[in-house]
């Protein structure tokens, strides 16, 4: 009786662990980005139309455009300017909700990696 069992267990189990494993290629998104990035045509820009919702500076720091590097800067959100900064954590995970599109992440991380400059 114990043999049956476990050749019952493995006749019906095993087809349904194989069955529910499924393979699925993610193709990956290729994204042309210009020579130099400009914080005020490129980056400002991004966060004006996504993340000012939120950081209007009533209740979380101010991303407008007029006051976005400053804070950026002085808050510690660009040093050091690369992808480990806090900016760039916030804007690959989905910062409360929001998920730039994969133009928009590559572009600020450029522009961090050319030294997150206010021009």
């Amino acid at each position: 009786m114990k043999k049956y069992r476990y050749l019952i267990l493995f006749v019906f189990i095993l087809p349904v662990i194989i069955v529910s494993c499924e393979y699925e290629f993610v193709q990956p998104i290729k994204v042309t980005l210009p020579n130099s990035v400009s914080y005020a045509t490129d980056i400002a820009p991004i966060f004006d139309a996504n993340c000012t919702a939120c950081h209007n500076g009533s209740y979380k720091f101010d991303l407008h455009t007029a006051n976005s590097y400053n804070n950026l800067k002085n808050g510690g959100y660009i040093t050091p300017p690369d992808a480990t900064c806090q900016l760039y954590v916030n804007v690959s995970t989905g910062h409360s909700g929001v998920e730039l599109s994969a133009a928009d992440k590559a572009l600020i991380l450029k522009w961090l990696q050319d030294g997150a400059l206010n021009n």
